[in-house]
């Protein structure tokens, strides 16, 4: 289990690239806003040849003990044809206080 200390500082380091867009899947985006069509491509299509996310739409957001949002997902040709996922679930913890709840009750 990760200490306060260790939770804080990760906090910290996340708020230094808050708004930055994520292209690359190596990297977690640090909102929901900074997911890109061009990560989700690389989530989602990578077992799909020329599968490609051409946009998508955060739809609702719920706040609890983690941050919850709702996505809708649109593909080009390729990506309709595969049948790939067009409405999707993501969890995060954005705020201190969910990573706090959710870091140290283990």
């Amino acid at each position: 289990m990760l200490t306060r200390e260790q939770l804080e500082k990760a906090f910290e380091s996340d708020q230094q690239r808050l708004g930055q867009k994520v292209f690359d899947i190596a990297e977690l985006p640090v909102a929901f806003t900074d997911i890109t069509p061009q990560w989700l491509t690389g989530a989602l299509c990578g077992d799909h040849p020329g599968a490609e996310v051409v946009e998508h739409e955060l739809v609702d957001v719920v706040q609890g003990t983690s941050n919850r949002m709702a996505i809708t997902v649109t593909y080009n040709d390729a990506g309709t044809a595969a049948a790939l996922p067009t409405s999707l679930f993501c969890k995060a913890t954005h705020a201190m206080a969910n990573r706090l709840t959710v870091g140290l009750s283990g």
